[in-house]
């Protein structure tokens, strides 16, 4: 979990102990792409930061033209020795053109993504800056991160956000009473009231919860305050640059754009590519 966590950002080597001759300690720079199969993701509690990093492409099962198996050990036969050249010249191709272009760097890019989202997917994107595949990357990068905001959307917190957000517009105050919000959440909520617990409810959705939860992740989550004067109802303060901020975490909408400047001399500003200055295609073209 720790080569998953670290191999992301250039420079945080994992250490392991060598034990072929004594015990030695190694570190090993891990950073690079990583693909891996698995029948489940690890436990949501476990490895939180872990799932946080990856992206799910969940498969199906397939009926391929060839088996890989085959055309890896052809046994002789004309056509998977074929399909297994035309692998190897490629991969061959490929590790040439990174060993050709090792030393050359790749430029910054700007795009209106923030934290792990950053993180996720501004690397590929500096890696196909201004080439024809960038079109195609963005609306799929988007996708994905649709879907992981829809997960987001689907806690417990991205639903206080919506009962929040709709109080805030139709009272028309960033101060709001905390009896008010509680009936509100479990007003949309199907369950029952606990006996005995009048400000305790059942969800189906969320199990129990309480008007005190609530409360504190109004405070500890959305940064909500007590006013400075206190009268006979209790009532919490939002600050809207704040509550905006933490909105971002929950809107599912958006369009990635990339706004590093203008395009440079030789652009095509209609699809954002350069006459052939980034990308292996313009290297094979002219037979490097």
């Amino acid at each position: 979990m720790k080569i998953y966590k670290n191999g992301y950002t250039t420079g945080r080597p994992t250490i392991k102990i060598d034990t072929t001759y004594g015990r030695k300690q190694l570190k090993f720079n891990n950073y690079c792409f990583k693909a891996f199969a698995a029948e489940r993701l690890p436990d949501s509690m476990k490895a939180k930061g872990f799932n946080q990093r990856i992206l799910e492409i969940p498969c199906v099962y397939g009926f391929p033209e060839y088996d890989i198996s085959e055309v890896v050990n052809p046994a002789g036969d004309e056509e998977f020795q074929q399909l297994l050249d035309e692998l190897l010249d490629a991969r061959n191709k490929l590790l040439i053109y990174r060993l050709q272009h090792h030393q050359e760097k790749t430029p910054n890019i700007k795009v209106n993504l923030k934290n792990r989202e950053k993180q996720l997917f501004k690397p590929i994107l500096r890696v196909f800056q201004k080439t024809r595949t960038m079109n195609e990357l963005l609306p799929v990068i988007a996708e994905y991160i649709s879907k992981k905001r829809q997960a987001n959307a689907n806690t417990f917190h991205a639903y206080l956000y919506g009962i929040v957000k709709d109080l805030l517009k139709n009272n028309n105050s960033y101060e709001l009473n905390t009896a008010e919000i509680w009936a509100s959440a479990i007003g949309g909520l199907a369950g029952s009231e606990i006996a005995g617990k009048p400000l305790s409810y059942e969800s189906a959705e969320f199990g129990t919860i309480s008007q005190k939860m609530v409360t504190q992740i109004m405070k500890d989550v959305f940064g909500a305050r007590p006013p400075k004067h206190h009268g006979t109802s209790r009532k919490l303060v939002f600050m809207k640059e704040k509550f905006d901020k933490i909105g971002q975490i929950y809107e599912l909408k958006l369009e990635i754009k990339v706004v590093d400047g203008e395009f440079e001399d030789g652009a095509d500003e209609a699809n954002g590519t350069h006459s052939g200055d980034v990308g292996l295609d313009k290297h094979m073209e002219k037979g490097a």
